[in-house]
């Protein structure tokens, strides 16, 4: 029965892989987009290969606010999946009937971290002062870093069904949290959930 599932999907990945190589060479010669009586390499492009005439790429202010707003919103996004995490492992983490549900819990944890890791506080920068913004955001970036460091920890801890030391750590990712947070300016009230 295996065998039969396995030839079924070996089949299905090789009809996939063709159908999308016979896509890909359905195109124009120069891509998508360009004319059949127009060569490859003379598509009509801008000035200087595709840049605007200020030598940038892209649309005015592209990476600007939008761009701006996208870090803000990712930022957002992985403290509340963090916060979230940790009020219920706070609730939890000791018990060890709930082991699956810790894990999973302790991955969206893990997770929020990254997506906060990745980008700039920009909302909590723009309160600095200019001359403390560059350390802040190292700082930042060093406390996700413990963060993810003790997630996995908690995450060891309680693969190993210790539920004591799961707690504890869960403890000292709140405690790190709210440490970051005063040194960031973070008010959790206004610009984040607890």
């Amino acid at each position: 029965m295996s065998s039969v599932r396995s030839r079924a999907f070996a089949i299905l990945a090789v009809t996939v892989l063709a159908a999308s190589g016979v896509m890909a060479f359905a195109q124009p010669a120069g891509g998508p987009g360009a004319s059949k009586d127009q060569p490859a390499g003379d598509r009509p492009r801008g000035p200087q290969g595709g840049q605007r005439p200020d030598g940038t790429r892209g649309q005015p202010g592209g990476e600007g606010r939008a761009g701006q707003r996208a870090e803000g919103a990712a930022v957002r996004q992985g403290m509340s999946a963090m916060n979230r995490a940790l009020r219920t492992l706070k609730n939890q983490a000791g018990d060890a009937a709930k082991k699956d549900e810790n894990l999973k819990t302790v991955n969206e944890l893990q997770r929020g971290c990254v997506l906060a890791k990745g980008v700039s506080p920009d909302r909590a920068l723009g309160r600095m002062e200019e001359a403390k913004r560059a350390g802040a955001a190292v700082s930042y970036r060093r406390a996700l870093i413990q963060v993810m460091e003790k997630a996995l920890k908690l995450e060891t801890a309680l693969l190993d069904g210790k539920t004591a030391d799961a707690t504890a750590m869960v403890d000292e990712i709140a405690k790190l949290r709210d440490d970051s947070h005063e040194m960031m300016g973070v008010d959790d009230e206004r610009d984040g959930d607890r």
